[in-house]
C-alpha cells in the first residue's frame, strides 16, 4: 500500500514537471516568434493536458502571432511556397553565449600557421587584419586570439591569375547520398556522361554511398564515413519541400542539419584517430567565425526553427552515440554556435547539369527556367580556405563554384597545372580580378555584383544598389569601408543635413555651396 502511494506521488510529480516543461518551451517559442512549431507542440501538449489554462492561453497567443505574420507576408505579395517558408521561421539574436568559455571562440596563431601550410597557390596567405589589444586575459591566460583574419598577397599578382583552388569534403545538398547520384565526399556527379560507371567507387561496408575517385573514397572511409557507416540518416534529408522557389525564401533545404551531420562526423572521426578536442576548437570549426551582432547595429538576427535547430541536431547526436544530457561538449549553446558559424561561412549555389529540357529547345527563357527548375540541385559547401576572403564592394578577386548548367565551358573546372576537377564538385576557384600588389588584401563580394547595375530612375522601380547596401548590413554597419560605400555615406550625410536644415527653416544655402 505504501509502495503504491509513493508511485502515485512520483507519477503526479513527473506529470507536473512534464506540464511545466511544455509551458516553458511554448513560452520560448512564442518569444522568438516561432509560431508554427509552437502550434504543433501546443497540440501535443493539450492532448496530454487537456483544459490546462496556461497551455490554452499560450496556444491562443501563438495562433494570433501566426495569423498576423501570414497576413503581413500576404499583404507584401508572398504566395505559394514562398509564403509557406516565410511563415515557418522564428528569429533569435545572434550573440555569443556569455557563459561559454571565451577560449572556445578564439583563433590562435597555431591555427593560422596550420591553415597556411596548404593555402592558395603560392601568391597569398591568411593573415590577421586587425589584432586585439595586447594584454587581454582570459581565465588568467594571456590571450593569443589573432582576431579577424583576411587573405593578403605575398607577391604581386597579375589580373586573371588563379590564386586559390579550394577543395572540400563538406559539399551537401538535399539529394540523398544513398541515391548514389553524387560523390558523398565532394558532391561531384556520378552520372553519365560526366562520370563513367567504371570510375565510380562503391563501398563494400555498406550500400549507402559512392565516390567519384580513389582520393575521395580514401579520405571518407579513413575519416568521417566510418562514423556514419551502418547508420541510416536518410531521414535528415526528408520531410521538407526542396523546390528552388522555396529555397529563395530561406526554407525547405535542411542544409543546416545536413551540414551539421557531416561536421560532427568529421570531429568524431578525428577524435577516434587520437585528436581529442572540443567541437568548437576542432580545426575545421575553429577557423570559422560567427557573424555576431555588434552594439552599433543590434538587428542581426538569425532564422530559427525548433525542429531544425534543436530536435534534428539532438537526434543526430544521439544516433551517433552522444548523450546530450551528459556530454558537456555538445550542449545546446555549442550546437547553436556551430550553426551560426556554418551559416556565416558556407557558400551556396544552384547547379543544373542535367536539365529536363535541352538548352537548344525552342522555348522562351522564362519557360525554360521553369521547366528545368525541379531538376536543379541546391548545393551548400563549406570550403576551408575560401572562407577567409573578406568583402569589398570593389573586389579584386572573382570566384565561382558549382557549374550552373551544361553550357559552361570545361575551362570552368581547370585548376593548378591544368588539372580538371570533377563536374558538380564543391571546389571553389578564385582568380585575381585586377592586378594586385604585394601586401594588399584580397577581397571578394558577398552579394554578387555589389553595384547591382545602374540605379533605375523610374518612380516605381527599385534602386538595386540600395538593395545591395541593405544586404550588407548583415555584416557591416555603415558600409564595408570601400571607396564606393564611403562616397555614398558622405552623400547621405549631406542629404540628411540639408533635410534637417530645410525642416528647421534655416535654409540650406551653406550646405548647397559645400556640395
Amino acid at each position: 500500500m505504501i509502495q503504491s502511494s509513493r508511485q502515485d506521488i512520483l507519477h503526479i510529480e513527473l506529470e507536473d514537471v512534464h506540464r511545466k516543461a511544455y509551458r516553458a518551451l511554448l513560452n520560448g517559442l512564442l518569444g522568438c516568434g516561432c509560431f508554427f512549431d509552437g502550434l504543433k507542440i501546443a497540440k501535443k501538449a493539450l492532448l496530454r493536458f487537456p483544459g490546462d489554462h496556461e497551455l490554452l492561453e499560450l496556444r491562443g497567443c501563438l495562433k494570433n502571432g501566426f495569423k498576423d505574420r501570414m497576413e503581413g507576408f500576404t499583404d507584401s505579395g508572398a504566395t505559394g511556397e514562398g509564403l509557406k517558408a516565410l511563415t515557418r521561421w522564428g528569429k533569435i539574436m545572434v550573440v555569443p553565449y556569455p557563459w561559454l568559455d571565451r577560449k572556445l571562440n578564439m583563433r590562435m596563431p597555431k591555427l593560422v600557421k596550420q591553415i597556411n601550410k596548404h593555402f592558395g597557390v603560392g601568391s597569398c596567405e591568411v593573415s590577421p587584419v586587425t589584432l586585439l589589444a595586447a594584454g587581454n586575459k582570459v581565465d588568467g591566460v594571456r590571450s593569443q586570439d589573432v582576431g579577424p583574419l583576411g587573405v593578403v598577397a605575398i607577391r604581386d599578382i597579375r589580373k586573371g591569375e588563379l590564386v586559390l583552388v579550394d577543395e572540400s569534403i563538406t559539399g551537401v545538398s538535399v539529394q540523398k547520398p544513398s541515391q548514389l547520384k553524387h560523390c558523398d565526399a565532394c558532391h561531384a556527379t556520378l552520372q553519365a556522361p560526366y562520370q563513367l560507371p567504371h570510375e565510380t567507387i562503391k563501398t563494400t561496408c555498406c550500400s549507402k554511398v559512392a565516390y567519384c575517385s580513389l582520393r575521395c573514397f580514401t579520405t571518407a572511409t579513413n575519416g568521417y564515413h566510418k562514423i556514419l557507416c551502418g547508420k541510416d540518416f536518410d531521414w535528415v534529408y526528408e520531410g521538407r519541400n526542396t523546390s528552388v522557389t522555396n529555397v529563395k525564401y530561406g526554407g525547405g533545404t535542411r542544409w543546416r542539419p545536413i551540414m551539421f551531420l557531416r561536421i560532427i562526423a568529421i570531429i568524431l572521426a578525428d577524435r577516434s584517430n587520437g585528436a581529442p578536442c572540443h567541437p568548437l576548437q576542432h580545426p575545421l570549426v575553429a577557423r570559422m567565425a560567427a557573424n555576431y551582432s555588434h552594439t552599433a547595429h543590434p538587428n542581426n538576427v538569425g532564422f530559427w526553427q525548433y525542429a531544425e535547430n534543436v530536435e534534428t541536431p539532438t537526434k543526430i547526436l544521439m544516433a551517433l552515440g552522444i548523450d546530450v544530457f551528459y556530454d558537456q561538449d555538445f550542449t545546446p549553446e555549442v550546437i547553436t554556435t556551430i550553426y551560426w558559424r556554418l551559416e556565416n561561412n558556407a557558400n551556396m549555389s544552384i547547379t543544373n547539369i542535367e536539365p529536363r529540357i535541352p538548352i537548344t529547345a525552342d522555348l522562351p527563357e522564362t519557360e525554360y527556367e521553369k521547366a528545368n527548375e525541379e531538376g536543379s540541385i541546391y548545393m551548400v559547401c563549406l570550403n576551408p580556405h575560401y572562407i577567409f576572403f573578406n568583402h569589398s564592394c570593389e573586389p579584386n578577386v572573382s570566384w565561382h563554384g558549382a557549374i550552373p548548367d551544361p553550357s559552361v565551358d570545361i575551362s570552368w573546372l581547370q585548376g593548378v597545372d591544368g588539372i580538371l576537377h570533377k563536374v558538380g564538385c564543391s571546389t571553389v576557384f578564385c582568380y585575381a580580378a585586377r592586378d594586385i600588389k604585394k601586401g594588399e588584401e584580397l577581397k571578394i563580394s558577398y552579394i554578387g555584383d555589389p553595384m547591382g547595375g545602374k540605379p533605375v530612375l523610374e518612380e516605381s522601380a527599385v534602386d538595386v544598389r540600395a538593395v545591395k547596401r541593405e544586404a550588407l548590413t548583415k555584416w557591416f554597419f555603415g558600409g564595408c569601408g570601400c571607396n564606393v560605400c564611403e562616397q555614398e555615406n558622405a552623400a547621405k550625410k549631406v542629404q540628411n543635413e540639408l533635410k534637417d536644415a530645410l525642416a528647421s527653416g534655416s535654409g540650406g544655402d551653406h550646405i548647397l555651396k559645400a556640395i
